[in-house]
């Protein structure tokens, strides 16, 4: 779907590396009071700011099946988002199959980056 190469030469896209935080006690109880079985909110740290600057202290992560570009993360664990620059679309916050990459895929965009400039 996308190429570190677009990632790293389109405005439109950024690229963060994120940490999903473990909950508090509160956050947990609100979580379970406002279930959905399409969206879960997360907090998140943010490890490095890639490229452009991720705002958002909560991610939410479309849950299911990937054909719906569902996914699932665990607590602690380290992800890779892309969104959109401007931050008002669909992309914001959330997170799915379709905009979450890996580490080797993180390391193409650095090295797309540092070739671009």
């Amino acid at each position: 779907m996308f190429t570190p190469e677009e990632i790293a030469a389109q405005e439109q896209y950024e690229f963060t590396k994120l940490r999903i935080d473990y909950p508090t006690i509160g956050e947990i109880w609100t979580r379970f009071q406002n279930r959905s079985s399409f969206q879960r909110p997360y907090t998140v740290s943010v490890l490095e700011n890639i490229k452009g600057t991720f705002n958002y202290r909560e991610l939410i992560v479309e849950v299911g099946a990937t054909e719906a570009c569902g996914t699932s993360v665990s607590y602690g664990q380290t992800l890779y988002l892309i969104r959109s620059a401007n931050g008002t679309d669909e992309w914001g916050n959330h997170a799915s199959v379709c905009n979450l990459k890996n580490e080797n895929f993180a390391e193409e965009v650095k090295s797309a980056l540092k070739r671009t400039k």
